[in-house]
């Protein structure tokens, strides 16, 4: 929080910043709160261990909290039953998702013993009854029987280049599911790039959303569906796609 600020001070003011969010409009107010309390949480902790720069909690909100909940509402109400955030890091955008999609359950996905045990804290903290962290990478998560091909939706916020996010994210997506990356301005020529190798993993390109286009800030939602079964080779061995990306 700001210096001088009073937690009640902070609380209010984040509240404020997440009035009149379109994704917030059917959230009732513990949802609401929830949120609030998750912008808090995240401001005074996340750049401790080392998953934000941000320590102010209404920059917070404004650029974690409601940046996760740009998803259409199409792709994140519809069918979904099951979503993992794939290297959730501090919970974005997996835990503002869990919010807003109470009855699905969700699954964040994070290698980082650190980042892993303060979603658990963070998730506990807040009873999010529909979320469980899974410590792992996710070539090894991807390649194990219980989640493989197991998930409706899979998310991931800075995972890397398409090529690369796209080997972590389509082996955890059924058929007919659906793959989504939040990006920054380039993604154009890596969704190009990764075009094969997106293919070679059962996916193929969907449709691209631009809910923030402006100089200072600017967010895509790319997504990909998951078209056919991954074949069992991939995900190849940890750190293999960093390495050797797919296509390129």
């Amino acid at each position: 929080m700001m210096h001088g600020e009073s937690p009640k001070d902070a609380r209010r003011a984040v509240s404020e910043a997440l009035e009149g969010a379109s994704a917030l409009s059917d959230l009732d107010e513990q949802g609401r709160n929830l949120l609030v309390e998750f912008a808090l949480v995240l401001a005074d902790e996340g750049a401790r261990i080392g998953g934000i720069g941000i320590r102010d909690p209404v920059s917070v909100a404004e650029l974690l909290v409601l940046e996760s909940l740009a998803l259409p509402e199409e792709w994140r109400l519809h069918g979904m039953e099951w979503l993992v955030d794939v290297g959730s890091g501090c919970g974005i955008p997996g835990v503002p998702l869990s919010i807003v999609m109470g009855s699905a359950a969700v699954r964040l996905l994070e290698s980082s013993h650190r980042k892993a045990d303060f979603l658990r804290r963070c998730v506990e903290h807040l009873g999010l009854h529909n979320v469980e962290v899974l410590e792992g990478r996710a070539e090894d998560i991807g390649r194990g029987p219980e989640w493989r091909e197991k998930f409706d939706l899979a998310v991931t916020r800075g995972a890397g280049r398409i090529a690369v996010t796209a080997e972590y994210l389509l082996p955890l997506v059924r058929v007919g599911g659906m793959a989504v990356m939040y990006k920054g301005r380039g993604w154009r020529d890596e969704l190009d790039h990764a075009a094969s190798g997106i293919k070679m993993l059962g996916g193929e390109i969907g449709e691209a959303r631009i809910p923030i286009e402006a100089e200072s800030r600017y967010l895509a939602l790319v997504s990909l569906g998951k078209a056919r079964p991954t074949p069992a080779r991939f995900p190849r061995r940890v750190g293999v796609p960093q390495k050797t990306p797919l296509g390129t």
